[in-house]
């Protein structure tokens, strides 16, 4: 602060040299963070103290809202019979294609809003910002970050006046797409020299829990091996807690000679 503030020590001050002064001391909140902490300067005789004095309102949280966003949900068999004539209706590769995906995210529009707890368990997991603290950009962006760890989430956030003095509400608005995911592919593996084929099939579920979950289960099957392993991570606020474990078995030829 000293920094800014030295260059218009020890001099005349002018409406213009006070209006830069206040530009100054405000830009150097705004670049270290504090992006809604203003100086401003309150009613006072510069001439007999020979002292200007500034005055500084840390900007604060109001509130902090937040809520999310996904497609109208339809039941079931309403929904499937919707996608099932958008694909019959397909007059072309390219949209028989697309609808074709559609019918198969359908399938599992159930499975994706499967949670067991409410939106704010989720807000209250990034532990980074709460009412009444000072609003730091920084911290904010640990929020979203923390939010959008998991894969499902696409969190943005927005900056309006709040209902106080000096306080801002920070919005927070989640688009959460695509939250239950099935994969399939193989691989080879080689046993004793020989590459065989190995298949495999990957489910992955975001918050099954609520609290910013992240489930992934594996299972890669071959005529001798077997694998399965499962993941499990959840951010806590800057950090992310994950557990991880797998089971495998191989069958191995011990020979003629084994009993």
């Amino acid at each position: 602060m000293e920094d800014v503030t030295r260059p218009f020590a020890l001099s005349c001050q002018s409406n213009e040299s006070v209006g830069g002064l206040l530009k100054a001391v405000n830009g150097l909140f705004a670049d270290k963070g504090f992006a809604t902490t203003q100086a401003w300067l309150p009613e006072q005789d510069i001439a007999a103290s020979r002292t200007l004095v500034l005055r500084v309102v840390p900007g604060r949280i109001d509130a902090v809202v937040y809520k999310e966003e996904q497609q109208p949900y339809k039941a079931f068999f309403p929904r499937m019979a919707e996608l099932s004539g958008n694909v019959a209706r397909s007059s072309s590769i390219s949209e028989f294609v697309q609808q074709a995906d559609a019918w198969w995210e359908g399938l599992d529009d159930d499975l994706e809003r499967l949670t067991l707890l409410p939106p704010s368990a989720r807000i209250a997991m990034t532990g980074t910002i709460a009412k009444d603290d000072v609003l730091h950009v920084d911290r904010l962006q640990d929020t979203l970050d923390s939010l959008n760890r998991v894969p499902s989430n696409k969190a943005k956030a927005e900056l309006v006046p709040g209902k106080r003095p000096a306080t801002s509400d920070v919005q927070i608005t989640n688009r959460v797409n695509d939250a239950f995911r099935l994969y399939g592919g193989y691989d080879t593996e080689s046993i004793e020299g020989v590459d065989k084929l190995r298949f495999g099939i990957t489910a992955e579920k975001d918050n099954l829990i609520g609290i910013n979950d992240m489930w992934g289960l594996t299972l890669k099957s071959g005529i001798e091996t077997n694998e399965l392993s499962g993941d499990f991570a959840v951010p806590v606020g800057r950090a992310t807690m994950r557990l991880k474990g797998d089971w495998s078995e191989n069958m191995i030829d011990l020979g003629p000679l084994s009993e």
